[in-house]
């Protein structure tokens, strides 16, 4: 491991580092990842433009799939930065990221080669609260040591997101997970289920059915539609009914 950077200390602590092997493929990659080991972003040095992870590609299949005309923009509302993979793919397009902290915005110009303009800096869900358009696509990809900030998952806040979204819009979550028992993404499924006529749960296939892995939950005003082959891998799944969180 090559380390580039190094910000903050204790659970503040941001690394950026360069490494020959990620997740068991090998190659030349770029890094971000928190002081939890958490990686919150990477790019494939070698192929700067090719999306390493999978759930940003599941992520932008959905939101292209969907469209009414194959050419059609797009309103995206990011809460969460990374290395700023999705709202880098949308740059042409009507995209605002909200980000809390400032350093992981500095690193991603500085390493990640992301070049965008629309940032807010601040929490999320005050800022989202504070705008005064609609969206199609609300992103929500922000991560604390325990998971989704627990502000960010209560029917309160899945009534505020449902309410800046167009008639056709839906909100889009990365979570991780250790699939359909996963007492936390049950709890965050079932609570979407309460400000949305429309929830969809895909997870990533894992040899081990309580492996950590990816998900996604997806609050919708309208019925989503996908193609199996563009989800990266992703799969559809019934969650347990789990707890409603409030404020």
């Amino acid at each position: 491991m090559n380390l580039l950077a190094s910000h903050g200390t204790g659970e503040e602590q941001i690394l950026v580092y360069e490494t020959n092997t990620l997740f068991d493929e090998k190659g030349s990659f770029r890094v971000l990842q928190f002081a939890d080991e958490a990686v919150q972003g990477a790019i494939d040095l070698r192929q700067p433009e090719r999306i390493l992870f999978e759930y940003p590609r599941a992520l932008i299949h959905l939101i292209e799939h969907n469209r009414n005309h194959k050419h059609e923009s797009s309103d995206l509302f990011i809460i969460g930065h990374g290395v700023g993979t999705i709202s880098s793919y949308f740059s042409k397009q009507s995209c605002v990221t909200a980000e809390i902290n400032e350093t992981v915005v500095q690193l991603s110009r500085e390493y990640f080669g992301w070049n965008g303009n629309h940032m807010l800096i601040g929490d999320g869900r005050l800022l989202l609260e504070q705008e005064q358009r609609q969206y199609d696509y609300i992103v929500l990809d922000a991560f604390t040591s325990k998971g989704i900030p627990q502000h960010l998952s209560t029917v309160q806040f899945f009534e505020l997101a449902s309410s800046k979204l167009k008639q056709n819009g839906a909100l889009l979550i990365n979570v991780t997970s250790k699939g359909k028992q996963d007492v936390r993404s049950n709890a965050v499924y079932s609570t979407l289920q309460s400000a949305f006529p429309h929830t969809y749960a895909f997870t990533l296939q894992s040899a081990k059915e309580r492996d950590i892995r990816n998900s996604i939950l997806i609050g919708s005003n309208v019925i989503m539609r996908y193609r199996l082959r563009s989800m990266a891998g992703f799969v559809p799944y019934i969650p347990e009914a789990g707890y409603v969180m409030y404020d």
